[in-house]
């Protein structure tokens, strides 16, 4: 499992559980993939969230949500959407998926457009604020 991507202790357990390994097992399995750095959730919330981010474009709302279903702990991912959120500015990420998706932006002159636009950067997880400012950058809206 861990040769493809880093996973959370979460995934690993779940995954133990689901081939029926007793949790006794499971407990000491991650005690020993954390001993010897093979399972890292610090590492995971990073290589996961800039994938994310790069690849994909999502905003801070959506990785929060994808990060928590993990089963990270909120703290440690507030705080690093926090220092993500420093690394990027939200409105140039939303701008990027918004050209991204929208290669013509002249075809979003409707009020129809721009809300299935907005609609579709609040999908990737981008804030209002974020996809106002990007909207305005573009002068849309």
């Amino acid at each position: 499992m861990l040769s493809r991507r880093d996973r959370t202790a979460f995934e690993i357990a779940q995954k133990l559980k689901q081939k029926e390994f007793p949790e006794a097992i499971v407990s000491e399995v991650i005690a020993y993939l954390k001993e010897i750095d093979l399972l890292n959730e610090s590492r995971f919330i990073r290589n996961w969230s800039r994938f994310r981010v790069e690849q994909h474009h999502f905003g801070p709302i959506r990785l929060r949500a994808e990060l928590l279903s993990k089963g990270l702990e909120s703290d440690e991912v507030d705080d690093f959407i926090a220092t993500l959120s420093e690394e990027y500015d939200p409105a140039a990420l939303a701008e990027t998926a918004l050209l991204r998706r929208y290669k013509n932006l002249s075809r979003l002159q409707t009020p129809t457009e721009q809300r299935k636009a907005f609609n579709f950067l609040q999908r990737k997880g981008h804030s209002t604020e974020a996809i106002l400012k990007a909207f305005r950058k573009n002068g849309l809206r």
